[in-house]
């Protein structure tokens, strides 16, 4: 192969392998600096890609089956993804590609998909992080889901600006640092939130209290800290708040009686203390038949002396404490 790949001419060898899928040409770059000199060519690339491009990709609008082409978007390197996206998907607008075994990471290319309405990349195998370029310039993204995937990382500041986002979905992606403010500061039209089951740290941001569609906000399963902000008691169209499994302290804010939407609270496994708003609670769920479902405030050091605890039990399906 040495002998081969030194007397022939580049472009003779380039046209020769562009025939090869792209998942199989970059395992050939290996075999000597010769070859990985012509396959990383962005001309060599180009090629490549429009000579495996299925006929069906062409002016693509949506796709729920990667073939081999679109694995290497997150598997091939530069300038694969780019290219990638360029010749089959600047026109997309949904993307389902969950429980696909995709490997590799998600390209900061994934920005050519500015008319993308819906991704979803859950239960995959891809890491390192979510790029910055996702929240920058995917303006018109409403849905986006990338739970049970390790990305790790950050959450990317960038991601507050999806003004137009609805639901989005990050738990269990062993993500680290703080809830970026930015998210409850552009995230207006989001009435979903899930980011349980990661490693986060720091302090519920206050600024989430601002997203008034929010209906489900869940951030159990972490490392957060400090006390439970009082502008979530703003969220009047909230029917779920999951926040157990953290370090919060403090009391349970008087203001989460504003929340007469609010069907399930879990607060458990924190650090919490003070009375249990007893007051509040019984103008929702209790006392005039609000839709409390389930409250959960067990392994806290929450006072219930002046709570009547079997007046909860009989008014709430599940009062755990």
């Amino acid at each position: 192969m040495s002998d081969f790949t030194a007397a022939t001419p580049t472009e003779v060898l380039q046209q020769v392998f562009s025939w090869i899928p792209p998942l199989q040409t970059f395992a050939l770059r290996r075999l000597n600096r010769r070859i990985n000199s012509c396959l990383t060519d962005p001309y060599f690339a180009s090629l490549n890609v429009h000579r495996n491009i299925p006929t069906s990709t062409s002016a693509i609008l949506e796709s729920i089956s990667p073939n081999d082409l679109d694995k290497a978007i997150f598997a091939g390197p530069d300038p694969y993804p780019s290219t990638i996206i360029n010749q089959c998907y600047t026109s997309v607008i949904r993307i389902v590609w969950e429980r696909k075994r995709l490997q590799g990471t998600i390209p900061s290319a994934i920005s050519k998909m500015k008319d993308l309405h819906f991704l979803s990349l859950s239960f995959n195998d891809l890491t390192g992080g979510i790029p910055t370029e996702l929240g920058s310039s995917l303006i018109n993204l409403r849905y986006l889901t990338l739970a049970r995937t390790p990305l790790g990382g950050e959450i990317p500041k960038s991601l507050g600006n999806l003004v137009n986002v609805e639901y989005v979905a990050l738990n269990g992606c062993k993500l680290v640092g703080c809830i970026p403010e930015e998210l409850g500061l552009g995230l207006h039209r989001c009435n979903t939130l899930y980011l349980s089951g990661n490693q986060l740290t720091g302090e519920i941001p206050a600024s989430l209290g601002r997203l008034k569609q929010m209906e489900r906000l869940h951030l159990s399963s972490n490392a957060l800290k400090g006390c439970l902000p009082k502008e979530l008691g703003e969220l009047t169209s909230l029917t779920e708040l999951l926040l157990h499994n953290n370090q919060l302290e403090g009391e349970i804010p008087e203001e989460f009686s504003n929340l007469l939407l609010l069907e399930h609270l879990d607060v458990s496994k924190n650090a919490l203390s003070g009375k249990f708003p007893t007051d509040g609670f019984e103008r929702n769920g209790v006392a005039v038949g609000g839709r409390l479902r389930t409250v959960a405030i067990e392994g806290n050091k929450i006072d219930l002396s002046e709570h009547d605890v079997d007046r909860s039990r009989r008014a709430i399906q599940r009062f755990s404490y």
